[in-house]
């Protein structure tokens, strides 16, 4: 399992090497507890990704589905190839289960992705028009966390 994390803040761990899934809490620097069920279903593929704005293409995506609403802050994204900042990915949430998706804009050094804002999601998405090769993401949720039971 990997175990990586920022000094402060809850990390939420997804590994899809292995399809398994788990959440750290995270205090100080010291793991608290494990907590099941946080991540209701990953999913990734192909298809054709339409962005307000922009003119639609055909990419891949990995997309995680949260049990509930969670207050993201910045994501960190492994790939079989390690990232170097100039990827073209676009980040997509939305706030429900069946609803409209919504850019989020970051700045990132290689595969740590820091929100301009945070947001509150039910469904993250990454996207880009060529393969990642994505096989983890850290969702680093808000300080102010009040939807991951402890």
């Amino acid at each position: 399992m990997f175990y990586r994390a920022g000094s402060n803040g809850n990390v939420i761990v997804m590994k899809t090497a292995v399809i398994a899934l788990s959440l750290l809490i995270l205090q100080g620097g010291f793991y608290l507890s494990h907590v099941a069920a946080s991540f209701l279903r990953v999913e990734s593929g192909h298809q054709r990704i339409s962005i307000d704005g922009r003119d639609p293409y055909m990419g891949f995506f990995t997309r995680l589905l949260f049990h509930k609403a969670t207050c993201i802050s910045s994501l960190t994204v492994h790939c079989l190839k390690p990232l170097t900042g100039a990827e073209e990915i676009d980040i997509l949430i939305s706030e429900c289960e069946h609803g409209h998706w919504k850019v989020v804009h970051y700045t990132n050094t290689k595969e740590k992705f820091l929100l301009k804002t945070e947001v509150v999601a039910r469904q993250l998405s990454i996207s880009s028009p060529t393969v990642l090769s994505i096989i983890d993401v850290q969702v680093e949720t808000c300080n102010r966390n009040t939807t991951i039971p402890v």
